[in-house]
């Protein structure tokens, strides 16, 4: 899945994406529009805490969030005909970190070789290296460029085959976070598929992934699969184990939303 990196990936289903940011774009229009109509409008008292907590689990979704969601979206679509209009440039290939990593994304046999040579202790070090390189990216809003690092991280998982017990369970423990990151990306990219697609193989790790639950359900719910969406937002509630009242109260306040959007 990982192998081709993120150009293959982009390149190989873009125009399927096309048609999916296309159908964003219009359910975001007509959930806008209910949104407007309903109020949807969260009240300013308390809501400085409750925005913290919204942005560590990826969003709180009013009026105003929706409006930029759907920005970003035209603008990932208007993008994505650039390119298969063929007036865009190519994606770079190059990732920039072959001075500090071993890395295979650019299909350079040397340095997948390389990568075969190392422990699987090194393989994981590097892992961990770049997903948090990805994340300080995420945090200045380089969502594209953060997701080509978590894609990275979770290429040199295919090689982490060997190792004792507990560097399986770190290399476990690292590729359910940059998939849960990587989904992440997806959302504020607009490619709400994909994020379905890693919220599902990080489910695959961990199946009481409240985190995970909650980011398939945000994607459904932007895809316009409503029921879907409800779903999955009901399991992250039951996934919630004691102490997480402020994720809780994130995954409430978005079933809510659902259903205030969802009214006839």
């Amino acid at each position: 899945m990982f192998a081709g990196g993120i150009k293959d990936l982009l390149v190989s289903e873009m125009t399927r994406e096309r048609d999916e940011l296309a159908a964003t774009v219009s359910a975001l229009e007509s959930k806008l529009a209910l949104a407007e109509r309903a109020g949807d409008v969260q009240p300013r008292s308390g809501r400085d805490s409750l925005s913290a907590s919204y942005r560590h689990w990826d969003g709180f979704e009013d009026a105003e969030e929706i409006r930029g969601d759907l920005a970003r979206a035209r603008a990932a679509l208007e993008r994505m005909d650039e390119r298969i209009q063929g007036r865009a440039g190519p994606l770079k290939k190059d990732c920039g970190h072959d001075a500090r990593f071993n890395c295979t994304c650019s299909g350079d046999k040397r340095a997948e070789a390389e990568v075969v040579a190392m422990s699987t202790s090194a393989r994981l070090d590097e892992m961990a290296r770049m997903k948090q390189e990805g994340n300080a990216l995420f945090e200045g809003g380089k969502h594209e460029e953060a997701l080509a690092l978590y894609e990275r991280s979770l290429i040199y998982f295919e090689y982490c085959f060997d190792g004792s017990a507990e560097e399986r369970r770190r290399a476990d423990e690292l590729r359910l976070q940059c998939l849960l990151n990587a989904a992440a990306c997806f959302l504020r990219t607009g490619m709400h598929p994909k994020c379905v697609e890693y919220c599902e193989e990080a489910l695959e790790i961990d199946d009481e992934c409240a985190k995970a639950w909650f980011r398939k359900g945000r994607a459904h719910g932007l895809m316009g699969k409503v029921e879907r969406a409800r779903a999955d937002l009901t399991r992250a509630v039951g996934c919630c184990r004691a102490g997480e009242e402020r994720e809780l109260k994130c995954i409430r306040a978005e079933l809510n939303r659902i259903r205030v959007t969802d009214k006839p």
